[in-house]
């Protein structure tokens, strides 16, 4: 099972799906999976990338606290980029925000001081890299209160953009449109 996301991946584990429960499956984030393939083609990126590493880690088999040191070095291998990860909680944890606030607050004011410095020197056509939904959502919101204007983008819309370009969204979305449909599933075998 493949998401693109730790902490739905964590989820998915613990639902004890029927279809899932007579097998041993195997549960993997999409991007340590294509690594471990060696699904290449994907271009060279940027001379420094800066990624935020998820508190549910993305890179599974591994000692969670390694997890984001392997995605990073494994990603700066793939794309031919210096790796940087930038530490610390985003602070938008599902229910933690909502329940516990004052935790929270303290956790992005954290992220913000180090976002700081992290982005000092960092190249400003250069996005943050983050392996988590919530993650792109919590930097997002803290550069905007930072006021600092910088895409943030999930690994996997990065390397969609590195491998097909600018229109790369637009152009799955057409190639997904004439996409066969087998038991309410829309299938892609391969993406121009």
């Amino acid at each position: 099972v493949l998401t693109s996301c730790g902490t739905c991946r964590e989820g998915i584990r613990n639902y004890r799906l029927k279809s899932l429960e007579t097998r041993q499956v195997e549960f993997q984030d999409v991007v340590q999976f294509v690594i471990q393939q060696g699904k290449g083609g994907f271009g060279q990126g940027p001379e420094q990338l800066l990624y935020h590493a998820a508190c549910h880690h993305e890179w599974t088999g591994v000692a969670p606290l390694k997890a984001g040191e392997i995605y990073a070095s494994e990603l700066g291998k793939m794309v031919g980029s210096q790796v940087a990860i930038s530490p610390h909680c985003c602070g938008e944890s599902g229910l933690g925000a909502l329940t516990s606030p004052k935790i929270y607050n303290r956790l992005r004011l954290r992220k913000k001081e180090q976002l700081s410095s992290d982005l000092s020197g960092y190249p400003s056509d250069s996005p943050v890299i983050v392996g988590c939904p919530s993650c792109k959502i919590g930097i997002s919101r803290t550069l905007l209160e930072m006021g600092v204007k910088r895409e943030v983008v999930h690994t996997l819309e990065f390397l969609a953009r590195l491998r097909h370009g600018d229109t790369w969204r637009k152009d799955f979305h057409k190639q997904l449109a004439k996409a066969a449909v087998q038991n309410e599933v829309q299938t892609l075998t391969r993406i121009p």
